[in-house]
């Protein structure tokens, strides 16, 4: 036995200076599961081919009653296997020059300490410098040895010391289960370990009922609405899902239209859901057209501002409501002045418009402003236009209705600058600069 743990600690000492010495050592950044900074991380290149056979035979001879899963390699080691490869890493060498540099995974919350085995979980030798996962079977563990191959072994037959062990379970940060019960029951619950106490409670009550305790849990349907489901695991940590149960969807639709433009809207996943009634709705700046019991509803945009779609809906277990805020972009009124300078005559052309900063922005908008402004690219509303000069003021006014198309003249009004206002509903609207020239 002496000679056995003599030739281990020969070997060890070998292979461990050969790993900081000859082997090309690269600097790498790796997270832990809440993502913070794992230290001491370096990737190593590998050992050559006859340097893994080697070790391959001595793990055979030394340790038979182990098994070997891989061969023997230098580019990961036992912190990095169990903690950061197992979880769907890549090889790395964690703690390289230092025995704590594995800690940062349990001691950021990423892991939490069971007090006794389990699985899955991770294994700390808090009496050596080494770290195991477990299996399902009691005691069996696997663990990467250094450079050595990667071990099924039981916990105390490795070359570290087992006195004291620590088990880890990845701290769980979500409740498995659907985000919505349509009509029944659904079952939900937290990846724990065996013998991890996890109590449920629900709010607003009336909605869904469920076990107090127990993982995985049952939730049935009792009416409809939307629930905060949530978890106490162990009396400390805690986790949350909301619940739609019931009939649940939302409106498909664009948000914005223009006034006297029409938008057709639809209701997300019917077929899904199983929805064969519909009861449309529409206030505020958008009035129906239409059919309002179909399952797509076509407004008009009629007030500028906010307008709501709504629609009340139904399926085998019950009914629903959506609503969809819309905003009706109005027309603006501007004007062209022509010719400018003039020495006489000022031509004004009354032209309909859409806020350009709010049509701009978006791509329906746009085109539907596009093709508004071919159609009634004239304004008919009623107006006034006033004329002023830089220096001595109010000139004179027109004020009309249903004309897009009139002629000022300021002919023997003193040469310079004059300022051209469009005024509607009492409002300057828009201003222009013209020049009055001889």
């Amino acid at each position: 036995m002496k000679n056995q743990i003599y030739r281990v600690l020969v070997y060890f000492i070998s292979y461990t200076l050969f790993i900081n010495n000859c082997l090309a050592q690269t600097p790498v950044t790796i997270y832990t599961p809440k993502g913070s900074v794992v230290p001491d991380t370096y990737s190593y290149t590998e050992l050559s081919q006859s340097q893994i056979a080697s070790y391959n035979s001595y793990i055979s001879q030394t340790y038979p009653n182990a098994t070997r899963l891989t061969d023997a390699s230098a580019t990961y080691n036992c912190h990095a296997y169990a903690w950061y490869t197992s979880e769907g890493g890549s090889n790395v060498w964690i703690g390289a020059s230092t025995s704590t540099a594995e800690d940062i995974f349990w001691t950021d919350g990423s892991f939490t300490e069971n007090v006794t085995q389990v699985y899955p979980a991770k294994v700390s030798y808090a009496s050596d410098n080494h770290s195991a996962t477990t299996t399902s079977q009691t005691d069996i563990f696997i663990s990467k040895w250094g450079a050595l191959p990667l071990m099924q072994h039981n916990k105390n037959y490795c070359p570290y010391n087992s006195s004291s062990l620590k088990y880890y379970y990845k701290t769980p940060t979500i409740i498995t289960g659907s985000s919505q019960i349509i009509c029944g029951q659904g079952t939900y619950s937290i990846q724990l370990p065996a013998g991890n106490n996890v109590s449920w409670t629900s709010s607003p009550s009336g909605i869904i009922s469920h076990p107090a305790t127990g993982n995985p849990i049952t939730v049935t349907k009792i009416g409809n609405g939307n629930v905060t489901l949530t978890a106490t695991i162990n009396s400390s940590h805690v986790l949350t899902k909301n619940i739609w149960v019931g009939p649940h969807t939302t409106i498909n639709g664009i948000e914005t239209m223009l006034k006297g433009r029409t938008r057709t809207y639809t209701l997300n996943d019917v077929n899904g859901q199983g929805i064969t009634s519909f009861n449309w709705s529409a206030d505020g700046g958008v009035i129906p057209v239409g059919s309002t019991t179909s399952s797509s509803f076509t407004v008009k945009g009629t007030g500028c501002g906010s307008g709501t779609v709504s629609c009340t809906y139904g399926n085998s277990c019950g009914t629903g409501d959506a609503q969809l805020d819309i905003e009706v972009i109005c027309e603006t009124l501007s004007m062209i002045l022509s010719p400018n300078p003039t020495s006489d005559i000022i031509n004004i052309n009354l032209v309909s418009a859409f806020d350009q900063t709010v049509v701009a922005n978006d791509n329906n908008l746009l085109a539907e402003s596009y093709a508004t402004k071919q159609e009634n690219n004239q304004y008919t509303g009623e107006f006034e236009i006033q004329v002023w000069n830089e220096y001595s003021g109010f000139i004179t006014k027109i004020k009309d209705k249903n004309k897009p198309n009139l002629q000022i003249s300021i002919k023997n009004k003193p040469k310079g600058m004059y300022y051209v206002h469009l005024i509607v509903d009492g409002i300057v609207v828009q201003k222009k600069t013209l020049f009055l020239t001889e």
